[in-house]
């Protein structure tokens, strides 16, 4: 019987933990160097979970794939991987990872692509 109590209370306190994670909104800007805004995505997502923004088209496509995680400090460990896909290639541009304080604005270039980036909770 204590076995099937504590499996069961590790999958309540799991399931608390989880559900108590905060929702993020990310909103970004994806521009080229020379200002050119491309796309002006807002996602939401749970605070550990991974989000995804793709742009372009069927033969060729930028994807940002954020996992931003609300720290105990009030800044947001915001990891990315940026992949380009041109017909069946897929090349890995960068993985930058940044550190901001929530609803402040931080920016990092990713091969010929520079992407602003602000996170805060979601209202």
């Amino acid at each position: 019987m204590k076995p099937t109590l504590s499996t069961f209370l590790a999958s309540v306190a799991l399931t608390l933990t989880v559900s108590a994670a905060p929702l993020l909104r990310i909103e970004t800007t994806i521009s080229r160097a020379d200002n050119s805004v491309l796309s002006r995505p807002m996602v939401f997502t749970p605070s550990g979970k991974e989000a995804s923004i793709t742009i372009g088209n069927e033969g060729s496509e930028v994807t940002y794939t954020m996992t931003p995680t609300l720290l105990d400090n009030g800044t947001v460990d915001l990891q990315t991987t940026a992949t380009q896909r041109n017909g069946e290639k897929i090349t890995k541009l960068g993985e930058p990872r940044m550190v901001v304080k929530l609803g402040e604005v931080t920016k990092t270039k990713v091969g010929e692509f520079v992407l602003t980036v602000k996170t805060s909770l979601a209202e």
